[in-house]
């Protein structure tokens, strides 16, 4: 994991903990990938609104969250982000949902998991991604983080939050890998090149050598 990375994975349990009793903590971070915007959102509602939250995802009161449940509030938190690459809006599909126990929502420490992906095509060059949540603005305290990019292709140059971290706009900047990609399968092909008539000659020569001595000649 990344210095910034694991900055923020220690701040945000921290922060679930510590915030207020009637607040709705919702943390994201914000990972760039070659081909995709990745999101994870954490949200932790304080133990006096946590069987509201509760009820509001388990709609058919079996006092557990099935996965037709959650899908749907997952669906609907994702719809209330706006997030936007170069100007242009892009389309958040939520791939993965965790909930917890009623037990942990009344006690204040349960906390939802909502992974959702954005497809984008980062093309060498400059850009920027605008993220700003709207869910729940009445009660919710916001955090939000963009995690160092794994591929070293992508650097993040500058980040701007509002003061509620609400919003964030993000600066990077994508290297292209096409010379490296052509570069090297050419530098193998000469390589192999240059070395199958070494080879080949190699092989001439010691047959060459093994028809004169079994002539009963011998030869450097």
């Amino acid at each position: 994991m990344t210095c910034i990375g694991l900055v923020a994975a220690v701040a945000f349990p921290r922060a679930a903990a510590a915030h207020r009793l009637d607040e709705f903590l919702q943390a994201t971070r914000i990972s760039i990938a070659p081909g995709a915007i990745l999101l994870e959102i954490d949200l932790t509602p304080g133990a006096e609104i946590g069987p509201m939250v509760f009820a509001l995802i388990n709609t058919d009161r079996d006092g557990r969250i099935s996965s037709a449940e959650g899908r749907a509030y997952a669906n609907h938190a994702v719809r209330d982000i706006i997030l936007e690459l170069d100007g242009r809006p892009k389309l958040l599909a939520v791939e993965r949902t965790r909930f917890p126990s009623f037990e942990e929502m009344r006690a204040g420490t349960g906390t939802v998991r909502i992974e959702a992906r954005a497809a984008a095509v980062l093309s060498p060059g400059r850009h920027t991604l605008r993220y700003q949540n709207s869910d729940r603005p009445d009660g919710s305290v916001y955090l939000v983080n963009a995690l160092v990019p794994s591929s070293p292709k992508i650097e993040i140059t500058d980040q701007h939050r509002d003061p509620l971290q609400r919003e964030i706009r993000l600066g990077f900047n994508v290297t292209s890998g096409s010379t490296v990609s052509i570069v090297l399968p050419l530098l193998v092909i000469v390589g192999l090149g240059f070395l199958i008539p070494i080879g080949y000659g190699y092989r001439r020569k010691q047959n060459r050598h093994r028809t004169l001595r079994s002539t009963g000649l011998d030869i450097l």
